[in-house]
């Protein structure tokens, strides 16, 4: 009798043991299995994060590459209205001293009075000025070096070898007005390479005609710089803490908001 409840106690005993182990069993596989579950979720959290962040970033930048070829595809035909504005404006004042003077006055004297007006004017940070020929190729009105007045310029050449007086001549004599591209001297720059659009107009009164331009590369700095600006300001991300930065080809950094 004793043996038996011996037996029975073991029995117990080792069934209480066995549970406990299978419960330790299934506590170790549910936390393992658990921390695994924990694992793959946090990976695919990290790969989702990374992936939303990747496509935020490749937004943003192509926003602003786009953004960039609209304001260049847009430069040049801002730059042709402003000119073609300038050498109108001109024209108009031209024109009311010719109006107000033509029967009181010789064709000489009016043109010194043109050339009195129109000189002093200067726009684009003083590289815009204007300009006035005959058509037979004589500098009447050249506000940034008037030492070429009353010269023949017939044979002058920009820096690519274009005749640029008769190029323009002949522009004025075949639709009245029209642009024109060159590579010209900068005011108090030195050197001939700079690329000039120009707009020319016939003063039919006078059989002569005036013109003015501006130069590219100082109107892409001005874009350029406007771009930068604009670009500085983008921010993005949940705490507005991604920004833009630019760097030119040869590795300068044009912008960093940092």
């Amino acid at each position: 009798m004793i043996k038996k409840n011996s037996f029975i106690k073991q029995f117990q005993l080792w069934g209480v043991i066995i549970l406990i182990m299978l419960g330790g069993s299934f506590v170790i596989f549910d936390v393992t299995a658990s921390y695994y579950d924990f694992n793959h979720r946090a990976t695919q959290m990290r790969t989702h994060y990374l992936t939303q962040q990747k496509q935020t970033f490749k937004r943003e930048v192509d926003s602003v590459v786009n953004m960039i070829n609209f304001e260049k595809m847009k430069s040049e035909e801002l730059t042709r209205d402003k000119i073609k504005m300038r050498l109108y404006e001109a024209y108009a004042i031209a024109r009311n001293i010719y109006q107000q003077n033509k029967s009181s006055n010789d064709e000489a004297e009016i043109l010194r009075l043109i050339n009195d007006a129109l000189r002093p004017i200067r726009f684009d940070n003083g590289c815009g000025y204007y300009f006035a020929t005959t058509l037979d190729g004589v500098e009447l009105l050249f506000a940034d070096k008037p030492q070429m007045e009353g010269l023949n310029l017939l044979n002058v050449r920009d820096a690519h070898g274009r005749y640029v007086i008769k190029d323009m001549i002949a522009i004025v004599k075949q639709s009245g007005e029209g642009f024109y591209e060159y590579y010209w001297s900068k005011p108090n720059v030195e050197g001939l390479h700079y690329k000039k659009i120009s707009y020319v107009k016939r003063f039919e009164s006078c059989n002569w005609f005036i013109g003015t331009g501006l130069y590219v590369d100082d109107v892409e700095g001005q874009i350029k710089k406007e771009l930068l600006d604009r670009i500085a300001s983008i921010r993005f991300g949940l705490n507005a803490d991604g920004y833009i930065f630019v760097v030119a080809y040869d590795g300068t950094t044009l912008m960093n908001d940092t």
